[in-house]
């Protein structure tokens, strides 16, 4: 499952099986972030495994880029931001 919020510097997120990745800052490459979470053990999400797991943060960015349709209404930079 993928999902996608504009506001508060845009946010992507991606689920599969007991994993959540989410990007936060998108809109501000340089500020990006992205967290990893193993929901089986960490359901709270307070443990960033990200550097633990570089092989599911690469496998999930790779499904998060191929899950996301552009869209000409949701460009996904600052003009789609609701301020």
């Amino acid at each position: 499952m993928y999902w996608e919020f504009h506001e508060l510097g845009g946010r992507q997120a991606i689920r599969k099986n007991n994993w959540k990745l989410v990007r936060y800052d998108v809109l501000k490459a340089d500020k990006t972030t992205t967290v990893l979470y193993d929901l089986n053990t960490d359901p709270g999400e307070t443990n960033n495994v990200a550097a633990q797991h570089p092989e599911v943060v690469k496998e999930l960015l790779e499904l998060m880029a191929n899950a996301r349709t552009p869209s000409g209404i949701f460009t996904f930079d600052s003009s789609t931001i609701i301020k």
